[in-house]
């Protein structure tokens, strides 16, 4: 191994180690937005409108629904994340978060996209950017319910604006007509807000004057484990809000002490046998 090829390797597994380390890192601070890094390069997807602007209409798609089953296990549903499949809404439960009826086995997690009613009664200053997404649930062949037993935790994606920077939170309603502001943590580079809800329903982004917030919720502690998959639901912890009584559930460890002890350790093995092959090799040249 000549010292240029010895060189260039340690460049490419240094660089590869950097980034494992970093996205680790990313999972740490905020676990719905760990992903590949170069995703920060390009911009988000275009957003799937329901009723789009009229400028956007032509390259608008329609938005996607789901209809997810519930995994049960001895009565009670298991902690999971259930999202679109455009990922433009996201919900997370935890363990036996729906107040299922004894003997049941079956449960179906529903997120429908609409368009934002008209008539809609916001709090002031507040409209609803994007689309209004209707989050229910049904047991066996029984009615929809939005009743919970521990709070979920709720992210919507959110069009991009032009203009001055705007205040997000997410608004919600019991009826899809009459919507108050739950708070949440906005993300303005993932254009995604993040609430706590007690109970499901009709759920859309609120668009404000920025700093003109009308309620604020804690940002949320939570660790996601996620297994794509069209017809089920994913496998999630997420640790319950302080109001609750409800243990938390066994959390998945988190890869970030990992990644930011081994990575130094193993750049320095890597050089230290680089400098043994180089020095091999000078000393056959000599």
């Amino acid at each position: 191994m000549t010292f240029r090829l010895a060189r260039t390797a340690a460049a490419g597994i240094a660089v590869a180690l950097a980034y494992v380390a970093l996205v680790a890192l990313t999972a740490h601070v905020d676990p719905l937005d760990a992903r590949p890094l170069l995703d920060g390069l390009t911009p988000p997807p275009p957003y799937r409108w329901t009723s789009p602007p009229p400028a956007l209409a032509a390259a608008n798609l329609p938005p996607e629904d789901a209809s997810l089953d519930v995994p049960i296990q001895n009565g009670a549903s298991t902690v999971g994340v259930f999202l679109t499949p455009d990922g433009q809404a996201t919900v997370l439960l935890q363990q036996a978060a729906l107040p299922l009826p004894q003997g049941a086995t079956k449960a179906t997690f529903r997120l429908q996209a609409l368009a934002p009613p008209q008539a809609a009664v916001l709090p002031p200053g507040v409209d609803i950017l994007g689309n209004v997404y209707r989050i229910d649930y049904v047991v066996g062949s029984g009615a929809p319910s939005t009743q919970l037993t521990t709070p979920a935790q709720v992210a919507l994606v959110y069009p991009a604006q032009a203009g001055p920077a705007k205040h997000h939170e997410l608004v919600r309603s019991d009826d899809g007509t009459t919507f108050r502001a739950i708070g949440g943590n906005d993300n303005p580079v993932g254009l995604q807000v993040l609430a706590t809800s007690s109970r499901l329903g009709y759920f859309a982004v609120g668009s404000g004057a920025a700093g003109a917030a009308t309620s604020v919720s804690p940002p949320p502690t939570v660790a996601v484990s996620v297994v794509p998959s069209v017809a089920s639901s994913a496998a999630a912890s997420a640790t319950p809000a302080p109001a609750t009584a409800t243990p938390a559930p066994r959390s998945t460890p988190s890869l970030l002490p990992v990644a930011l002890v081994g990575a130094p350790v193993a750049l320095l093995v890597l050089f230290l046998v680089i400098e043994v092959l180089v020095r091999r090799g000078r000393s056959r040249r000599l």
